[in-house]
C-alpha cells in the first residue's frame, strides 16, 4: 500500500488512486472530500471511444486543410440526412406517420 504523499510506483498502488467514476488522483489529499469540499483540480477523466469514433478521428486526422475538413462534414451530414430520409419514408409506408401528425407537429410550440 502506497502511504506517501509522492507518485505511486506501481500498477497496485495506481489502481488504488482510481475510483469507480473513472476519475485518478495522484496523491491522497487529491481526493475528493467529505461534506460538499471540492474535488482536487489534479483529477482526471478518461473517455473510451467506440470503434465509430475511432475511425472517424482517424478520418480527420488526414484533413490538413480547411476544404479537406468541409468536405469530410458535408459527407457525414448528407450520409445522415438520407438515413433521416429514408427512416421517415419508411415511417409513412408502414402508416407511424401522417400528414394529420405533420400538422399537429408544426402548431406544437417547442
Amino acid at each position: 500500500m502506497h502511504l506517501g504523499g509522492s507518485e505511486p510506483h506501481t500498477v497496485a498502488e495506481r489502481k488504488e488512486r482510481t475510483m469507480d467514476n473513472n476519475m485518478t488522483y495522484s496523491t491522497p489529499e487529491e481526493q475528493p472530500q467529505m461534506a460538499g469540499e471540492p474535488i482536487a483540480a489534479y483529477a482526471t477523466q478518461t473517455t473510451s471511444f467506440n470503434p465509430v469514433q475511432l475511425h472517424l478521428l482517424k478520418m480527420f486526422s488526414y484533413a490538413k486543410t480547411s476544404e479537406s475538413f468541409e468536405d469530410v462534414r458535408k459527407s457525414l451530414a448528407q450520409y445522415f440526412a438520407k438515413r433521416v430520409e429514408d427512416d421517415m419514408d419508411a415511417l409513412w409506408d408502414n402508416g407511424q406517420w401522417s400528414q394529420e401528425k405533420n400538422e399537429a407537429l408544426l402548431r406544437e410550440h417547442i
